[in-house]
């Protein structure tokens, strides 16, 4: 199961319309009721430093402000693997 792609979540963290980045929506929600299923960290700054390791980077203004982007890759969490699977753009189409 895929944390941006299960429709429970996207009220809590959802893909951007063009789908090369994503936001999360409640911050809250996400650590209560996302983080426990899939991470072992539980605090939000320790999330996003992990993004920040992965090589994402926050949007701090205009419209998509406080959305992750990776310059070159896609984010898919997977469920069970605790891990980060990072594809190249053109090979997602192929994965999935």
């Amino acid at each position: 199961m895929e944390i941006l792609s299960n429709e429970e979540n996207s009220d809590i963290i959802t893909w951007l319309d063009h789908g090369k980045g994503f936001v999360i929506i409640q911050k809250k929600r996400f650590v209560l009721e996302v983080m426990p299923k899939f991470f072992k960290q539980s605090k939000y700054t320790s999330f996003t430093r992990k993004l920040n390791r992965w090589g994402f980077t926050r949007v701090s203004r205009g419209p998509e402000m406080g959305a992750y982007y990776h310059r070159v890759s896609l984010l898919v969490l997977l469920k069970n693997k605790n891990c980060l699977v990072i594809c190249p753009w053109y090979y997602f189409e192929c994965l999935f």
